[in-house]
């Protein structure tokens, strides 16, 4: 699972945007829930749209630094 309370943050932050249904959990969090295994300390997301201004919409709330590709 993903780190306790992170989805909803997400779904809280994103609500109304573009991004409220086009936010897609990838890398390492859905491998850990597939295999059963604990969680790890981030969220890896992909998005159809921009990518750079949801890292900057969400860092106030972020507990991580933004890292984007």
């Amino acid at each position: 699972m993903t780190p306790p309370g992170a989805l909803a943050r997400l779904a809280e932050a994103t609500r109304g945007t573009v991004w409220e249904d086009d936010l897609f959990l990838v890398g390492g969090s859905v491998r850990n829930e597939l295999l059963g295994l604990p969680a790890g300390d981030d969220v890896d997301l992909v998005t159809r749209h921009d990518a750079l201004a949801l890292a900057r919409h969400l860092a106030p709330i972020s507990d991580h630094f933004p890292v984007t590709y």
